[in-house]
């Protein structure tokens, strides 16, 4: 199952587990996350999709993404937000990352070392930095 709140004016923090709560949804279940082009600011509760195989959160206004509990997660797209961090070091069937636009602190080689580490299925990366 995934759950799709493209386009739907949600600002703030999105709660994920009390969405999933409310709508009946076992968040075990969810395959696919996508909020795309919305006004959130945290993605709260994102850890309870812990067989997440895509997560697409681009166009938001997002600073931090914590997806170290999204072991399973193997296509990311959070391009065109406000992050300044992105660890991916847990994402170990990660195939895809969109991060266009992801911002790094400061143009340090090794801080892209660290955003791939250990992912030995990355088929692909786009990142911009954009400072």
């Amino acid at each position: 199952m995934h759950i799709d709140l493209s386009w739907k004016g949600l600002e703030g923090v999105f709660d994920i587990e009390k969405y999933c709560i409310d709508n009946n949804i076992d968040a075990q279940e969810v395959k696919g996350f996508v909020c795309c082009s919305n006004q959130i600011t945290e993605l709260k509760g994102l850890d309870k999709l812990v067989n997440l195989k895509w997560l697409y959160c681009r166009n938001n206004q997002l600073s931090e993404l914590d997806t170290s509990k999204l072991v399973n997660l193997e296509w990311l797209w959070c391009n065109d937000n406000k992050l300044t961090e992105l660890d991916t070091s847990n994402l170990v069937n990660l195939k895809l990352l969109n991060g266009k636009e992801y911002i790094l602190p400061e143009p340090e080689p090794d801080k892209l070392d660290l955003l791939i580490n250990k992912v030995e299925k990355l088929e692909q990366i786009i990142l911009d930095n954009k400072r």
